[in-house]
């Protein structure tokens, strides 16, 4: 009870540091987004187009929703909401000022820990590796602290993400390797998909042949967990970082078969920003194959223009 009272006064602490910012961006900005530039009450438009409108206005209408009837939960969920399609969007101050406040009224541990975890991202997308440091130790520790495997699971991936940011492959896979640990204990199969996948990771910068044979293992691993939780999102990255092993492994066909199946799968499913990565993943294998130029050019066009509509 006393590590609990301990992290929920922090969260309201720390959170409210966020309010300020964060609760004029999500009441004007947000809904102005959400009805592609122009919000109801007449304020000037912004922009003239979002990446995600149908996202934004869903998002913002179950922010005001929660706003209305006190529901700090449904607010915590709403702004969790937001903030990732901040990220998608590259938007990622906004979306670090909206985790935040998400994270400072979240009551459940491991929905907390999906905040603090868009944090970290955020962080290292804003070179600030130091920070991102600091905010996974710091979690690590109070999640083991509350007995919570699902949420330190969550914050040693991150941790060892981080690490690898940071150019330290060895602590991230000693790192990635606790955390499957940690998910195996629940049974989490997306939770050990994740740590295998971040030792893939590991691995594959450790390089050399011995590393990467490991990393590909590791990634089929995770690959097997993701199919059979069904997270296709998920497992359009992994395609990707499989199609990275390979490359470095100069299996440049095997390489090219996975970069074109996340681009596929992607497709299927909306996701532009996985569609963009797999684009440029794509564009690199052609590069390596020694495809025409414009086909490449093409390729790399269609990346392009992908980035620019999530204004990255």
């Amino acid at each position: 009870v006393t590590a609990v009272d301990s992290v929920e006064g922090r969260q309201s602490s720390e959170a409210a540091d966020a309010e300020t910012e964060c609760i004029s961006q999500s009441s004007e900005d947000d809904v102005e987004e959400a009805f592609g530039g122009a919000a109801p009450s007449g304020t000037a438009t912004k922009r003239a187009s979002v990446p995600f409108p149908a996202e934004l206005a869903s998002a913002s209408s179950k922010l005001e929703r929660a706003r209305r009837c006190g529901d700090e939960e449904l607010e915590a969920s709403a702004l969790l909401q937001l903030a990732e399609i901040k990220f998608a969007s590259a938007r990622y101050r906004t979306a670090l000022s909206h985790a935040k406040l998400a994270w400072g009224l979240f009551r459940d541990v491991s929905s907390g820990a999906r905040a603090v975890r868009l944090m970290v991202q955020v962080h290292l997308e804003l070179e600030r590796p130091s920070e991102a440091l600091q905010t996974a130790q710091k979690h690590v520790a109070q999640y083991t602290a509350l007995h919570n495997p699902k949420a330190q699971g969550t914050m040693e991936v991150m941790l060892a993400q981080v690490h690898l940011a940071m150019g330290r492959p060895r602590e991230a896979l000693r790192v990635a390797k606790a955390a499957g640990e940690t998910f195996k204990r629940v049974n989490d199969k997306v939770g050990r998909a994740s740590a295998h996948r971040a030792m893939a990771e590991a691995n594959l910068k450790s390089g050399g042949a011995t590393c990467t044979k490991r990393a590909l293992a590791d990634a089929e691993e995770s690959l097997v967990l993701l199919r059979k939780a069904g997270d296709r999102k998920e497992e359009a990255s992994l395609l990707l970082l499989i199609s990275k092993i390979h490359t470095a492994r100069h299996e440049h066909e095997d390489g090219y078969a996975f970069a074109k199946g996340a681009v596929e799968l992607c497709q299927s499913i909306d996701d532009k920003k996985g569609l963009a990565a797999a684009l440029l993943e794509l564009t690199s294998v052609l590069l390596g194959l020694d495809e025409e130029p414009d086909a490449v050019a093409q390729v790399a066009q269609e990346a392009v223009q992908v980035f620019q509509h999530l204004g990255d």
